[in-house]
């Protein structure tokens, strides 16, 4: 007997335990059309696929090829991975998001390849998350940019951010990219990686987070 011998119901199951480890993964669907339909109708492996670095992109022509990952997710909840390389892109990846889609965000990690201050108080407000608990935001440089001073005139108040992400729990940082309006008070958990901190508004900010059980300051 042959894998088509199994029970279509098996097939998909057994894909269900099968986690991408990068976007080639996805050839597996290549095989034969009797895996590409299970896999297609594996709800799991698409949550799973769209949760690696570089899935989430916008190609040259502009195109948002992840969509159709994101269409096969059923009603899952999702753990995302953006990166933002200019702020056209980000908006581009961000208005590609069906609202639906956006409500069932659990985990987003935003990868930062150049300094955009503010970015994350641009974008978080407009998507709004309200099943958000968990956000990942990360120089994805080698080089530190220094550590991040004042927060900028017109950036979003936190009252009104914490208003679109009312269940974040858990805020993993890298020290060049931290900013104090991201502290909300929702937050037990709050992870700073490498980087030079400005400790002094490091600590004004934790004033508004009255619910705070963890506090690490480590390299990640």
């Amino acid at each position: 007997p042959g894998i088509h011998d199994l029970p279509f119901e098996v097939l998909v199951q057994m894909f269900t335990h099968y986690n991408p480890s990068s976007r080639a993964d996805i050839q597996v669907t290549h095989i034969c059309q009797f895996l590409r339909v299970a896999i297609h109708r594996t709800p799991r492996f698409w949550v799973d696929m769209l949760a690696l670095h570089n899935v989430v992109k916008v190609n040259e022509s502009g195109d948002s090829p992840w969509r159709v990952f994101l269409a096969r997710t059923g009603a899952l909840p999702l753990s995302l991975s953006i990166p933002l390389i200019t702020i056209d892109s980000a908006d581009v990846i961000v208005g590609s998001i069906p609202t639906e889609a956006l409500s069932r965000i659990s985990s987003l990690t935003f990868y930062l390849r150049r300094r955009m201050p503010g970015v994350m108080h641009r974008l978080l407000p407009e998507m709004g998350l309200p099943a958000l608990t968990e956000l990942v935001c990360i120089n994805h440089l080698p080089e530190a940019w220094g550590h991040y001073g004042r927060r900028p005139e017109g950036l979003a108040d936190t009252s009104v951010l914490s208003s679109r992400i009312p269940h974040l729990h858990t805020l993993q940082i890298t020290c060049d990219v931290f900013e104090p309006g991201l502290i909300v008070p929702s937050l037990r958990s709050i992870r700073i990686g490498s980087g030079r901190l400005d400790l002094a508004a490091f600590l004004l900010a934790l004033r508004e987070c009255p619910s705070l059980e963890i506090l690490k300051l480590t390299d990640f």
